[in-house]
């Protein structure tokens, strides 16, 4: 009778022994899984885990490139001048609408933990086609009120419009993209979870 107490006990290590050894043997797999994870989390997909078990939402689809209006992309900002609803279209031509470019653009970030309390985040722009960030002018990030700052503006497209701040909480980021030529703002909005 003493030796049945423990045969649930035994059985427990042994199930907990051969996992542990799968996990040592399969730790390149998992890493590879890990980073999936956490690249569909950067791009928007829901994950959880709960009473269910595991739950990864799919990768949102995001064409190569966006069709463009007739006559693409105009040339590059500054050159060639038009109207197009009474709005100066500097660097634009007037096949481009702009319409066009305002489901061009998201926000996207990453964020590294530095300590229990901070975090390092990188938010950025992106776009469906590369192309189209030769129409930005700036784009202005408004952070959540507890920052000293909240409202920063950035120019430099060399890193897709780059924001670096640390946050210690999560909080919803609204972007207002400037395009050439014109002076109402995309306005864009994204949730930084981490």
């Amino acid at each position: 009778m003493e030796k049945e107490k423990w045969i649930p006990v035994i059985d427990q290590s042994i199930k907990s022994g051969v996992v542990l050894i799968l996990c040592l043997v399969f730790v390149p797999q998992i890493i590879s899984i890990l980073s999936i994870v956490q690249e569909r989390m950067v791009s928007g997909s829901s994950f959880s885990i709960g009473p269910n078990g595991l739950s990864l939402g799919e990768a949102p689809k995001i064409p190569e490139s966006k069709p463009l209006p007739v006559g693409g992309l105009a040339s590059p900002r500054g050159l060639g001048e038009g109207n197009v609803k009474g709005v100066p279209t500097r660097g634009l031509s007037p096949e481009v609408s702009r319409s066009s470019l305002d489901d061009m653009f998201y926000v996207v970030h990453a964020a590294q933990k530095v300590n229990p309390d901070l975090y390092d985040v990188v938010i950025r722009l992106g776009a469906h086609n590369d192309k189209a960030f030769q129409y930005i002018d700036r784009v202005v990030y408004h952070l959540h009120e507890s920052f000293d700052d909240p409202t920063r503006e950035v120019t430099d497209p060399s890193k897709n419009f780059e924001l670096k701040v640390s946050a210690w909480g999560q909080f919803e980021i609204n972007a207002d993209v400037y395009t050439s030529g014109y002076m109402i703002p995309i306005k864009l909005k994204r949730f930084l979870n981490f």
